[in-house]
C-alpha cells in the first residue's frame, strides 16, 4: 500500500475529502439561510463559495505531488510545475476561509469602532502576506527546462519550505486574532450567563482552526530543518485549518437554519410557543428566543444582519431606532383591529341579547341583572328585571363595559 509519511495515501486522501466535503454542506447550508432571510447574499458568502474550488485545487494538486521531489514515480520538472500551482491555490483558500469570519464581525459587531478598524486591518495584512506568497515561490520553483539541476530544486525546495513556515505563523496568528477579537464585546453584553457561555463556546470552536494552523507550522518547520520531509502531512494540516474555519464562519446561519426550519417553533419554559424570528426580534405571536447580538456598522434593520444568534430568554432585542418605530406602528395598528373586532363581537352580542330578554328587559338598550320585581301585566311568578337608578346605574354600566361582560 502506498504511503506519505509514514501513513496511508487512502486515509490521507479520505480526510481531506472528509473535511472539504463537511465545509462544502456548511457553506450550502449558510446560502440557504441567508438567502431564504435576507433575499441576497453578502460579501462573506461570496468569499466563501470562492473558498471551496481553492480548497479542491490544493487537495487535489497535493495528491498528484504526493512526496514531493522524494516521490520516485514522480519527475522533479512534474514537482515543480505542481509546487507552483500550490504556491497560488493554498495562499488563497488560507485567506478565503478566513476572511468570512472577520467580515461578520464587522456586520455583527461594527459599531464599536475599534473592533471594526482591528478586523479591517486583519483582513488587510493577512491578504499582504499570502499575496507575497504567491509572488514569492513561482520564480524560484517554475521550471524552464525539464532537465531540473540539483542546485533548481535545493532552491525551490529551500524557498517555498521558507515561505510556508512564514505564512504558516501568519496564519496561526489571525486565528488567534478572530479567536480573542470578540471577547471583550461578547462579556459586555447583558445577556443570561447561560447564553453568555453558548457564545463563548461558539467563538471557542476556533481553537480546533488554531490546532489545525499550528500542526501546520509545526510540520513546516520540522521540513525546513530537515528536506528529506514531505510536506503532504503539513497540506493535510492545512486543509483541515481551512475548512475548519469555514465552517466555524457558517454556524451562524446554521443556526438560523435549524431555528426556522429543522426546529420552526420552540416552546418556552413558561409553556408558551413563540416565534423563532431569525433577526431576533419581538413577533405578534409572543418574544422570540433569540437575539441579535449586534447590528452591525452598516446601520441597517437586523434583518439584513442576520448572523449570530444565541439561545436566551431575554425580552429585548438590539433594534435601531426605525426598527422599532416601524414594529410599534405595526402593533398599534393591530391592536386597533383587535378593538375594533371586539367592539363588533360585543353589538352583535347585544343585539341578540335584546332579541333574547325583548325591549322591557333592558335599560337604554343593554341588559342588566338586577332585582327582580312583579309587572303589573304579568303574573305573579313571571320575573322581570328592575332598571337600574341615578349613578350608580351609570357606574355599574361603566364597571360591566370595561369588564366586557356585555352579552356574556
Amino acid at each position: 500500500m502506498e504511503r506519505i509519511s509514514g501513513i496511508p495515501k487512502a486515509s490521507v486522501d479520505g480526510l481531506k475529502s472528509l473535511f472539504i466535503g463537511l465545509a462544502a454542506i456548511s457553506v450550502v447550508l449558510r446560502l440557504i439561510a441567508n438567502w431564504k432571510y435576507n433575499r441576497k447574499l453578502l460579501v462573506d458568502d461570496y468569499i466563501s463559495i470562492s473558498a471551496i474550488p481553492f480548497l479542491v485545487a490544493v487537495a487535489v494538486l497535493s495528491d498528484m505531488a504526493g512526496n514531493g521531489f522524494h516521490d520516485p514515480n514522480l519527475s522533479p520538472y512534474a514537482v515543480a510545475q505542481l509546487a507552483v500551482s500550490i504556491s497560488v491555490f493554498t495562499p488563497l483558500a488560507l485567506w478565503t476561509c478566513k476572511a468570512p469570519i472577520l467580515f461578520l464581525y464587522v456586520r455583527l459587531f461594527g459599531i464599536k469602532k475599534w473592533l471594526r478598524i482591528t478586523s479591517y486591518v486583519t483582513l488587510a495584512f493577512t491578504a499582504l502576506v499570502y499575496a507575497s506568497g504567491i509572488v514569492a515561490i513561482p520564480p524560484a520553483c517554475t521550471p524552464h527546462t525539464r532537465e531540473l539541476s540539483e542546485q533548481f530544486i535545493a532552491g525551490c525546495q529551500t524557498r517555498t519550505r521558507t515561505i510556508n513556515v512564514f505564512l504558516g505563523g501568519t496564519s496561526v496568528l489571525a486565528d488567534v486574532i478572530i479567536l480573542v477579537l470578540p471577547m471583550p464585546v461578547v462579556f459586555g453584553l447583558k445577556l443570561l450567563t447561560r447564553s453568555r457561555v453558548g457564545l463563548v463556546f461558539l467563538f471557542l470552536s476556533g481553537l480546533f482552526a488554531i490546532a489545525a494552523s499550528i500542526v501546520s507550522l509545526l510540520f513546516k518547520a520540522i521540513s525546513l530543518q530537515s528536506p528529506g520531509t514531505s510536506l503532504a502531512l503539513s497540506i493535510l494540516a492545512t486543509i483541515t485549518e481551512c475548512s475548519v474555519a469555514l465552517i466555524v464562519g457558517c454556524v451562524p446561519s446554521l443556526r438560523v437554519l435549524w431555528s426556522k426550519i429543522l426546529k420552526p417553533s420552540v416552546k418556552t419554559t413558561r409553556g408558551d410557543y413563540v416565534s423563532t424570528d431569525p433577526t431576533g426580534n419581538r413577533t405578534n405571536r409572543g418574544t422570540s428566543q433569540y437575539i441579535v447580538v449586534g447590528e452591525g456598522a452598516d446601520r441597517k434593520t437586523s434583518a439584513s444582519n442576520t448572523g449570530l444568534v444565541v439561545s436566551t430568554e431575554v425580552h429585548t432585542s438590539t433594534l435601531t431606532i426605525m426598527d422599532y418605530n416601524r414594529q410599534q406602528r405595526q402593533r398599534q395598528q393591530q391592536q386597533q383591529q383587535q378593538q375594533q373586532q371586539q367592539q363588533q363581537q360585543q353589538q352583535h352580542q347585544q343585539h341578540q341579547q335584546q332579541q333574547h330578554y325583548g325591549s322591557h328587559d333592558v335599560y337604554d338598550g343593554q341588559p342588566y341583572f338586577g332585582q327582580t320585581y312583579q309587572r303589573p301585566d304579568r303574573g305573579p311568578h313571571d320575573d322581570g328585571v328592575q332598571p337600574p337608578f341615578g349613578v350608580y346605574a351609570e357606574a355599574y354600566a361603566l364597571q360591566t363595559r370595561h369588564q366586557g361582560i356585555w352579552g356574556r
